[in-house]
């Protein structure tokens, strides 16, 4: 799923990743919803112990339906190639201490602010891994903030556009086409 809506946060201006995970926490239900279906909550700040070294993963889950741990990293700032590397580790660290052979492999979720499409593109971890990359919004955009983002994208709607608001969506449609709001993000 790209982008992750988290406008349910509430977050304050210029917060930490720390803050970030309080308030995912404090919001548990609502953020197991958007994460999507069989997802349980398994530990925060789960330690790792690695060759004399103490690494935390900041929130970890598991997937009742796929029948893995799901791992997840959060970021305030944009993706880089070392977040990669750092869910990479964690992800091997589970598949060999942790996950019983039957069940799946491990998956690593970075939830990053912004996203890097180089670093994306030329990662071979995240071509050969279970190792996924999204953004998430901690704010939904105003229905103006998106008309000017439609009139960018498509400057001849000339009035012909209708935005349609639901809980944690908006469908636009400009001359019968219909957009949702990852269009808006990608």
């Amino acid at each position: 799923k790209n982008p992750y809506i988290l406008d349910f946060l509430d977050l304050k201006y210029n917060y930490k990743e720390k803050d970030l995970e309080n308030s995912i926490i404090d919001n548990i239900s609502k953020f197991l919803l958007e994460l999507g279906k069989g997802y349980l909550f398994h530990s925060r700040q789960k330690q790792l112990k690695i060759d004399n070294k103490t690494y935390y993963v900041d929130l970890v889950f598991y997937n009742s339906i796929l029948k893995c741990y799901v791992l997840i990293d959060l970021k305030i700032n944009k993706l880089s190639k070392n977040d990669i590397s750092q869910m990479d580790l964690y992800c091997n660290y589970f598949d060999n201490n942790i996950r019983t052979e039957e069940e799946r492999n491990t998956i690593g979720l970075i939830l990053v602010k912004e996203n890097d499409r180089v670093i994306i593109q030329y990662s071979s971890l995240l071509k050969d891994k279970s190792i996924y990359v999204s953004i998430y919004k901690d704010v939904l955009p105003s229905n103006n903030d998106l008309i000017k983002i439609i009139m960018n994208i498509n400057p001849s709607t000339n009035g012909d556009l209708l935005i349609v608001t639901g809980m944690d969506e908006y469908e636009i449609c400009i001359r019968g086409n219909v957009y949702n709001i990852e269009f808006l993000y990608e």
